[in-house]
């Protein structure tokens, strides 16, 4: 694939999906590239600025889960069995 085609693709990928699913597409390009002996055109800056570009439009934080505090870990050592 030229790096036009796959730029194209993940453009139109950005409209429903999310940052990590284009992560991985990119990837398995790249990985399907390289095995037929192939240069990946996700390497190709061209890419990787429209990439980047999707990124800062859709953010890529995860969503994190709530911390234990001080209070939470002492009530789950005395819940615990001598």
């Amino acid at each position: 694939s030229d790096p036009e085609t796959v730029a194209l693709y993940i453009s139109d990928l950005a409209a429903h999906a999310k940052v990590s699913t284009i992560r991985r597409r990119l990837t398995s390009i790249s990985k399907a590239h390289e095995l037929d002996g192939h240069p990946s055109p996700c390497k190709h800056t061209l890419v990787g600025d429209v990439f980047d570009g999707i990124r800062r439009e859709l953010g890529h934080l995860q969503k994190g889960k709530t911390p234990l505090v001080l209070d939470d870990v002492r009530a789950m050592i005395d819940a615990q069995p001598e």
